[in-house]
């Protein structure tokens, strides 16, 4: 499941249960795990983009549920790491792990095809309020933060740990490709980036993937026919199309990003 999500403020802080906690909560066999990919980003009232990802050194469960009761929003905003963000950036989001995402954020989110959402917050910060069954999602208030996993981390882990490198697979005059997130990282699902200066194949087996235009426009052609992908278009490879040509029509590079499934068992 995949979507670009552009942030006019900050979303609640929430989490999304591992596949074991989901199972147990929620009779599910998929968690939440997702991951981002920056594609740009903007100020807003004078703040650069960012996002809140983990919790700092000293958070225990106790601590935490008592931020909730509370409604300390201050207190649980400053008890995750804010993490500045940049184009080409890749966070991995394991089920598990707390997270907001701030404003301005503009990414790519490939995730688990649940929706599988604990939020702490009662009330967004525009001031919608959020009902009980959003917060634990028919859990209860105390199982709820079975969900959330309380180990702590500095900043500087986060980046370490949890922002990958992207890693080029292929580059001549006609393209590059660029690994995001691969089985290794994450066998729920991979990611790969494409730069398109002339023209490239893709080709898939048994299986489906999906492209995201993240920049520039071009013509994708296959066995049955032809169309085009533009900026912030998706469109679906079904396992059908075994290969599809891609020829860069714009003056701006054409940039996309391609979503692939859970890793074949």
């Amino acid at each position: 499941m995949t979507k670009i999500l552009d942030s006019g403020e900050r979303l609640t802080i929430q989490v999304h249960p591992d596949r074991p906690t989901a199972k147990a909560l929620f009779g599910s066999d998929y968690g939440k795990t997702e991951a981002w990919y920056i594609i740009g980003g903007r100020e807003i009232d004078g703040e650069a983009p960012y996002v809140l990802y983990g919790f700092k050194p000293g958070m225990t469960r106790e601590r935490w549920e008592a931020l909730f009761e509370s409604q300390d929003i201050e207190g649980m905003v400053c008890a995750l790491n804010k993490i500045r963000v940049e184009p080409g950036q890749v966070f991995l989001v394991k089920g598990g792990m707390p997270h907001a995402i701030g404003p301005g954020c503009l990414m790519v989110e490939i995730q688990e095809p649940t929706d599988l959402t604990i939020r702490v917050e009662r009330t967004t910060p525009s001031g919608n309020v959020i009902p009980d069954f959003m917060c634990h999602q028919g859990a209860g208030f105390e199982r709820m933060f079975d969900c959330f996993h309380y180990e702590t981390m500095e900043p500087e882990e986060v980046i370490g740990r949890f922002c990958l490198n992207p890693r080029v697979l292929v580059r001549n005059e006609q393209y590059i490709e660029q690994a995001l997130i691969t089985y290794e990282d994450m066998p729920y699902f991979a990611l790969t980036r494409l730069d398109i200066e002339q023209t490239c194949t893709l080709r898939q087996e048994d299986s489906f993937s999906a492209l995201v235009g993240i920049s520039g426009s071009g013509v994708l052609e296959w066995e049955e026919g032809s169309l085009e992908l533009k900026q912030g278009e998706q469109l679906l490879l079904p396992a059908g199309v075994a290969s599809v040509r891609l020829t860069r029509r714009s003056q701006e590079p054409w940039q996309l990003v391609r979503c692939f499934p859970p890793k074949p068992l």
